[in-house]
């Protein structure tokens, strides 16, 4: 069997109901596009722009590391100060008190 026969015995089993609840689907996913696009212009044109940069092969696997180290590497570094001063802290605290040498008291010129 071909491509063509398989695809007629597709298309053939396929009901014109499921066609038509498809174009509605589509009809008000293009409504709701536009109408977004009225509402918020320079938040879809920034989506236009990066989906543009992304399949034109903009976003390299170097590209894409350096970005997520610009974006990460603050958040990492809060991180790993915060759990360092969270480690002193809990070894300060269980750490025991240390023994303090007893004062000798000052002999006095009368003794």
């Amino acid at each position: 069997m071909d491509q063509d026969q398989a695809f007629q015995r597709v298309a053939s089993s396929v009901e014109d109901a499921d066609w038509d609840q498809f174009g509605e689907l589509i009809a008000r996913a293009k409504e709701s596009n536009e109408e977004y696009v009225h509402e918020k212009p320079h938040a879809a044109l920034g989506m236009a722009v990066a989906a543009g940069f992304v399949l034109g092969g903009g976003l390299t696997p170097r590209r894409l590391f350096r970005l997520g180290f610009a974006v990460g590497g603050p958040l990492l570094n809060r991180e790993l100060v915060s759990g360092v001063f969270r480690l002193i802290g809990q070894t300060l605290d269980e750490a025991p008190e240390p023994k303090r040498a007893k004062r000798r008291a000052k002999r006095t010129e009368s003794e």
